[in-house]
């Protein structure tokens, strides 16, 4: 039964007490898993009017003693995490707060990736999941038996008017195309990695902010190189034509010095040619 668009929010019980599986902690793969991936969600559509979901109830109907699904992660469409969070609200209703999360994560423990694997994939299609991907961050691994073969990484997809999902073939490289985030799924090392068809990783907001402090760097870098270049080039310039000064100004003093040697000779040749004649030679025809 779906919920209706007039249902009054009551205290459900699942909100404040444990839903399954919830008394299992943690471990630091899983945690760490699921920060990594909600942290490239969350800048990944910090534009847009969509919101990240982790662990957050998820509700189908309006029964009150509905069991709540709890995804590690879900994309929700049309809505922001300030709207969802006015009036204490926990959880998210289908059909009353909006569609069914298009996108759903569910990171695999040891007492829960079964039930991830065998269960739920049907469990979100009934709710209208479009997508369901289970992903196991544990090296070398916690899944069993035949799932092993799926290399830590396995994905669903509801066809359209379907109430069924199928499974999503890899390419050669071991990879899932995801057409609701529009990006590649790639299991590297004890994380999920999202990119972009053209092979750009997706990053968090701190990854985002790394590379454009470090782009900004290297133009800066590039900027101070250039001025330093032209600055030399300028420099170089200056001692040319310092250079080419002291060369024309050298050429000029030798011209001055070869035309006072030119005087010097002259004036000798008359002071001899003036004794010659005291002797009464004539210096013309002394040869």
């Amino acid at each position: 039964m779906t919920i209706q668009t007039d249902y009054v929010e009551i205290k459900r019980y699942y909100d404040t007490h444990e839903v399954e599986d919830e008394e299992v902690g943690q471990n630091w793969e899983h945690l760490n898993a699921i920060d990594y991936l909600y942290a490239v969600l969350k800048w990944m559509y910090h534009d847009q009017r969509r919101a990240i979901g982790s662990s957050i109830n998820l509700y189908q109907t309006s029964i009150d003693g509905e069991r709540p699904k709890s995804p590690d992660l879900m994309v929700l469409e049309d809505l922001v995490v300030e709207e969802l969070s006015k009036g204490r609200k926990s959880s998210y209703y289908v059909g009353l707060y909006g569609p069914p999360p298009p996108v759903v994560f569910e990171i695999s423990s040891e007492a829960t990736w079964q039930k991830d694997l065998e269960e739920k994939p049907a469990q979100y299609a009934s709710m209208g999941v479009v997508e369901y991907f289970a992903f196991d961050p544990s090296l070398p691994g916690i899944w069993t038996g035949g799932w092993r073969e799926y290399g830590r990484l396995v994905g669903w997809r509801r066809p359209l008017a379907s109430k069924h999902s199928q499974e999503i073939t890899k390419d050669e490289f071991g990879r899932l195309w995801s057409e609701q985030l529009q990006s590649w799924l790639v299991v590297e090392g004890k994380f999920l990695r999202l990119y972009t068809a053209d092979g750009q990783l997706r990053l968090t907001e701190t990854e985002a902010e790394r590379q454009r402090a470090n782009a900004e760097w290297q133009r800066a870098e590039a900027e101070r190189q250039r001025a330093n270049a032209a600055e030399k080039l300028v420099e170089a310039e200056k001692q040319q034509t310092e250079a080419e000064w002291q060369r024309a100004n050298a050429a000029e003093k030798l011209v001055e010095a070869e035309k006072q040697q030119t005087e010097v000779e002259r004036q000798r040749a008359e002071k001899l040619a003036e004794i010659l004649r005291r002797h009464n030679l004539d210096p013309d025809n002394l040869l």
